[in-house]
């Protein structure tokens, strides 16, 4: 729809923008009443039991409208709070402390929150200089609490894999984020009214919006992100944060497909934990450019 009133505008089709534009509001209003969960888009509105699997590329079709330069599919924090869990459970949880890319589908835990977890602690409060991240079965908050960990999610082949095309995808979309400055447009408001009853009105009590290290037991997403915090611009920090999400990302498909498993030049589609591999030399490891491209676009870079 967007990308319709774009066109139309071109053409100065009034009629045309105006409805594309109304139609985009009302697709985006059901969008987030329908998947969003608080802390991130379900994979579908289904009451199957893996309706709320945490999917790499939730945000491809934000990611598609960030690179054409069309509005954002949703407000900056929000986009923020799903990369968040993406980058925490699909990258940093999977693997074996390994970097190996997003794993398409994972299972968000269940069990609440240990005593001493910081809510406001960031996944990047891992040490990513070193190519092994911390592994599993040691994950800790910053104040020492155990961890509750997210699971690979079995569904099916598809879910299990780690996409190349969509790790990349990913990357760009993070940098997309950490280097995007203008915010919503204000010819594309977003709905005054909370789309989710998950999302509460502010109070003088709120703080800082709470990080995906908790698990997403009732108390995590009980604390959802208040309305008026949706659309407030993203600080340096964030941006430094998203910046080096996207780094440790992309470069899990390249120490896994260069030198774990030794696939160089033949990059597959996907691979699994193990290594199993599907498709050697795949076009869709490609959207590696898709990178590059936000660094030849971007007006600011942090």
């Amino acid at each position: 729809c967007n990308a319709t009133c774009s066109l139309a505008t071109q053409m100065g089709d009034g009629a045309t923008v105006d409805r594309y534009r109304d139609l985009a509001g009302r697709a985006q209003r059901v969008y987030v009443s329908s998947l969003w969960n608080g802390r991130y888009l379900d994979y579908d509105s289904s009451s199957s039991k893996h309706h709320d699997s945490v999917m790499a590329d939730m945000l491809a079709g934000h990611w598609y409208a960030r690179a054409c330069g069309l509005p954002a599919l949703l407000p900056p924090r929000q986009v923020l709070s799903c990369l968040r869990t993406i980058f925490q459970f699909n990258v940093l949880q999977f693997g074996g402390g390994q970097l190996m890319g997003a794993v398409n589908g994972m299972r968000p835990p269940r069990n609440r929150p240990s005593p001493g977890l910081q809510a406001s602690a960031s996944p990047l409060s891992f040490n990513m200089a070193v190519s092994v991240v911390p592994a599993a079965s040691s994950y800790s908050s910053p104040s020492g609490g155990r961890q509750d960990l997210a699971s690979i999610d079995h569904t099916c082949l598809q879910s299990r894999e780690v996409w190349t095309g969509t790790t990349y995808a990913l990357a760009a979309t993070m940098l997309h984020e950490a280097r995007h400055v203008d915010g919503p447009s204000s010819q594309h408001p977003w709905p005054s009214t909370p789309p989710s009853p998950l999302i509460r009105q502010a109070s003088s009590a709120d703080t800082e919006l709470v990080e995906p290290l908790l698990p997403l037991s009732e108390a995590f997403l009980s604390s959802a992100m208040d309305l008026d915090d949706v659309n407030r611009p993203l600080t340096a920090a964030e941006r430094r944060e998203l910046t080096e999400m996207s780094h440790c990302t992309a470069r899990g498909i390249h120490d896994a497909g260069w030198q774990r498993f030794g696939y160089w030049f033949a990059t597959p589609e996907a691979w699994e934990k193990s290594g199993n591999y599907r498709s050697l030399g795949y076009m869709r490891p490609l959207a590696i450019w898709a990178i590059q491209y936000v660094h030849e676009t971007s007006k600011k870079y942090v």
